[in-house]
């Protein structure tokens, strides 16, 4: 739904998206909406400061992840110097957030092996 006002999340109600939004810019704000509705309860104008900060970059990291599904990224070519742009024209983002979730997964990825060398060795997902 579309209303004039700032676009927020009204739990069961739905998630209204603030009136000319286009492109882009509606794309990220309705999948920042849909994270908090996937994730958060309560008001955010009863949290404190520190409350609402920590929902805003679950809602930032998790919208990351909805945009861009590791499960889906077996159709990206990751030994290509072109995956951040295929990256982006597979999924319909900007370079800089295929850049921001290739660069997640790298972390995870380092994070979570033993030897990182065997990891870069076989160039899986860097």
């Amino acid at each position: 739904m579309e209303m004039d006002f700032p676009s927020a999340n009204f739990g069961p109600f739905g998630i209204v998206m603030a009136k000319g939004l286009r492109g882009e810019e509606y794309k990220s704000v309705f999948f920042h909406e849909f994270a908090h509705w996937l994730g958060h309860s309560g008001n955010q104008s009863q949290m404190s400061k520190q409350q609402k900060l920590a929902q805003e970059l679950q809602a930032e990291q998790m919208s990351l992840y909805l945009r861009i599904p590791l499960h889906m990224l077996d159709l990206v070519d990751f030994s290509s110097d072109d995956c951040i742009i295929e990256i982006a024209d597979t999924f319909g983002v900007p370079v800089n957030l295929a850049k921001q979730r290739l660069k997640k997964i790298k972390d995870n990825v380092l994070c979570h092996y033993n030897n990182n060398l065997e990891v870069l060795k076989a160039n899986t997902i860097l």
